[in-house]
């Protein structure tokens, strides 16, 4: 959580430069309860700062294309010649354990 309030305190700092253009859009009840208990939280200030950091961020990796390295290739025709298995609990925590462990870094 302090991490997404140290995003939105330097997305503060960075819009106080930026003139606003108001617009109203329709939000779905479980996502106005989800912007309300984040800013209750104190992640941001108010949930015009998390929606515009939330988009800024799509934005970022919509313009980021997805690198298809040499080694992210052999991987993948590696593991096309494997057979498919169910994914188990089991797999879906490992998977979980490398994703936390990259975020560390």
């Amino acid at each position: 959580m302090a991490a997404s309030r140290k995003r939105c305190d330097k997305l503060a700092d960075q819009t106080k430069r930026i003139y606003f253009h108001p617009m109203t859009i329709a939000v779905a009840k479980d996502v106005e309860d989800f912007l309300r208990d984040q800013v209750n939280h104190g992640v941001c200030a108010d949930a015009s700062e998390l929606v515009n950091d939330v988009i800024r961020s799509l934005r970022g990796q919509q313009r980021s294309p997805f690198e298809v390295t040499p080694e992210l290739e052999a991987w993948l025709l590696k593991a096309a010649d494997k057979p498919a298995t169910p994914l188990t609990p089991d797999d879906f925590n490992a998977i979980r354990n490398r994703v936390r462990a990259r975020q560390k870094t």
